[in-house]
């Protein structure tokens, strides 16, 4: 499928929000980009500029968790991968989950939408 035709994950970060405060039980909000790498336009406008202005208007505190962009660990772990697969570098594992497969099979991580 064209990636122009795929649907953009959802609740949208502002709607999202407005549903938080219906709920009435929350004052503070953590909004933390993890789908992003870098701080790009994208994040600095639907976070940093419409998500702060609902916050605002809902009286929610909001805070934003910095993206990894150029930190000196993120960038080492890119070069691990990198070296894993160029040089055969063995993968580094932290946990007890091991290795993860590179690619999911058939259905794996199904968005819970009806297809197309």
């Amino acid at each position: 499928m064209d990636s122009c035709t795929q649907p953009w994950l959802e609740p949208d970060i502002c709607d999202a929000l407005r549903i938080v405060k219906t709920r009435g039980t929350t004052r503070h909000v953590i909004i933390a980009p993890i789908g992003f790498v870098s701080d790009h336009m994208e994040i600095l406008f639907d976070l940093d500029t419409e998500a702060r202005e609902i916050c605002d208007e809902l009286k929610l505190e909001m805070v934003r968790a910095k993206t990894v962009g150029s930190h000196p660990d993120f960038v080492a772990m890119i070069g691990d991968l990198i070296r894993e697969k160029t040089e055969g570098v063995q993968p580094k594992v932290l946990g007890n989950l091991g290795v993860r497969l590179e690619s999911c099979p058939a259905n794996c991580c199904p968005s819970g939408r009806p297809s197309v």
